[in-house]
């Protein structure tokens, strides 16, 4: 009865672990989804910005902050907050560069697109983010 149990026990214990590992790539490949679709965005605002429609950057900008808002309060549950707060900032700021109709706008959306990208890739189970 006993070595019964313990096989159970090691087995269960087993199959837990796995359903983490199964559970870690399931939010990884889900922000990666999330920061493509959001970085498709960006990059709608970066051609609006060099086409000199301010206003629909500034509404796509809006959309995509506001977005990122509620993205970021299920995230803050798995992920550190200072990237998360990183991308925000700079979400920000890109929206008040943009509001002021100044082209620097365009630096601080590829920022946020390379954090957005970055974002997943540092959440990996790989061997450089381990050690």
């Amino acid at each position: 009865m006993r070595r019964r149990m313990s096989g159970i026990v090691f087995y269960g214990l087993w199959i837990l672990t796995a359903i983490g590992f199964a559970g870690v790539y399931w939010i990884i490949n889900a922000q990666e989804a999330v920061a493509n679709g959001l970085s498709d965005k960006l990059e709608t605002v970066e051609r609006s910005i060099v086409d000199g429609n301010w206003d629909s950057a500034l509404g796509t900008v809006t959309d995509v902050h506001d977005t990122w808002r509620r993205i970021e309060k299920l995230w803050a549950l798995h992920t550190q907050h200072e990237q998360l707060e990183s991308i925000n900032d700079v979400l920000l700021e890109a929206e008040a560069l943009i509001y002021q109709h100044d082209t620097r706008a365009v630096a601080a959306l590829r920022l946020a697109r390379d954090r957005l990208h970055t974002l997943p890739e540092r959440e990996r189970l790989l061997w450089a983010n381990l050690l």
